[in-house]
């Protein structure tokens, strides 16, 4: 997005520019990584100095300095293994675009148009990408599993890998309903969890007999009258209230 001020224009006009694919951002560079070997970086550091210059003159200082700071990042980059930049998700093979947007047309049509013969179709094409999707996964599983190794290369990737399989896996166990049955999905949880809420959440039963609650109930519900008429307010009253006494920063009580 850039300004363009070749347009004849009271404003400033912007361009945009549009990609049809996502632009990557750099890695930023580092000169260490976790990776790095600091063994191997202290056995080049000390074969690449020499102790023995003297350091009498101007000139025998600045060019022991420039090479400690010439040794010192290429010490680093000799112990640092190429990484590849693996921050981005590979792309998907050209057949499955190819299907996602077969599919993505089908289901238009079929909503459009509501005919079996469309319904029939869409189905079809979603099986297939459903296919390809989980061979594409066994694929990549079966490329991973053969680049496992126990050594250092690879950063001990087997161990690693066998660790996580062998920590437990935590699962949420079903719920014991009535008559033996158990709640395992979701909606039959929270069915089952609403049942027990109604069932415990119930009012006390009353402890007055039925004279006592039929006259509490005639006497809320009889017609009251003010034992003393009600004295006339004035506008200039209500004016004063609302000017002095609310707050008009806050909800009125």
């Amino acid at each position: 997005m850039a300004p363009c001020l070749e347009l004849t224009s009271d404003h400033t006009s912007i361009l945009i520019k549009v990609l049809t694919h996502t632009l990557g951002k750099p890695k930023k560079p580092s000169l260490y990584s976790n990776k790095t070997d600091w063994n191997c970086f202290r056995e080049t550091l000390d074969e690449q100095l020499t102790l023995t210059v003297p350091l009498k003159t101007e000139i025998d200082i600045e060019e022991a300095v420039e090479n400690i700071t010439k040794a010192i990042p290429n010490a680093v980059w000799q112990a640092t293994p190429d990484s590849n930049d693996q921050s981005y998700a590979e792309e998907p093979p050209i057949i499955i675009k190819w299907k996602l947007a077969e599919k993505r047309n089908g289901r238009k049509r079929w909503q459009l148009t509501r005919a079996p013969q469309d319904k029939q179709r869409y189905n079809k094409i979603t099986k297939e990408l459903k296919h390809l999707l989980q061979t594409l996964k066994n694929e990549g599983i079966q490329t991973y599993l053969q680049k496992l190794t126990p050594t250092e290369a690879t950063d001990y990737s087997l161990w690693k890998a066998t660790r996580k399989i062998k920590q437990p896996q935590h699962q949420i166990p079903p719920i014991r309903i009535k008559r033996n049955k158990w709640a395992r999905t979701d909606k039959q949880k929270a069915t089952a969890y609403a049942k027990h809420l109604a069932s415990v959440f119930q009012p006390f039963p009353s402890q007055l007999s039925a004279m006592e609650e039929e006259t509490i109930t005639n006497e809320l519900n009889a017609p009251h009258q003010m034992a003393l008429p009600m004295k006339k307010i004035r506008i200039n009253e209500v004016k004063n209230v609302i000017k002095c006494e609310i707050h008009p920063k806050k909800a009125p009580g």
